[in-house]
């Protein structure tokens, strides 16, 4: 049995997979934990701070890789995803395999899901079911920071291609679970 206490500051995801024993304490005024447990999960735990993240850039966003499917036994991926101002966003389309999830960091976020529209400000949650049409833009003058996660995970591969696809001047073809809506 191995023990350790680790003091995480700000953004930084720690991924403790099922079956480990684990406990979190907030030593601040400012301290946010999300815990989200997510059947099937496995592999080590992971802490993974953003500023030390491998990241891309695409459409002008900045993709933060935090959890990768290899790292969970395919439970689960997460990104940091930072978009411009003004950032008009991806069209309306929908996965029909994997949840999509947002947890907005910073700014607003606004959003279609389904027939629904609406904003979501920091600390606020949206899911995107399998099958649900969705998008989201950042209509501010102001970035826009959320943590996204997809469960099952394999879908933070798509942003790892297309950033490479984008670099080598070739176009890109999705093979991943997104279809226009």
């Amino acid at each position: 049995d191995e023990s350790r206490e680790l003091e995480i500051g700000p953004d930084t995801l720690v991924y403790v997979p099922a079956g480990v024993a684990h406990t979190f304490a907030a030593t601040g005024d400012e301290a946010h934990v999300l815990e989200l447990r997510i059947p099937g999960a496995s592999g080590d735990t992971v802490v993974r701070e953003v500023a030390t993240a491998e990241t891309v850039e695409v459409s002008g966003n900045r993709i933060a890789f935090l959890l990768d499917a290899e790292e969970t036994g395919g439970a689960v991926g997460a990104i940091e995803f930072l978009a411009p101002r003004a950032f008009a966003g991806p069209p309306p389309h929908l996965h029909r395999r994997m949840h999509d999830v947002a947890v907005v960091l910073e700014g607003a976020l606004a959003f279609q899901l389904g027939d629904e529209t609406g904003t979501a400000g920091p600390g606020e949650l949206l899911l995107a079911p399998r099958g649900v049409a969705h998008t989201f833009s950042n209509p501010s003058d102001a970035p826009l920071r959320f943590l996204n996660l997809y469960v099952p995970g394999g879908f933070e591969r798509f942003f790892r291609e297309r950033a490479a696809a984008t670099a080598a001047g070739v176009e890109f073809t999705s093979r991943y679970d997104w279809e226009r809506a």
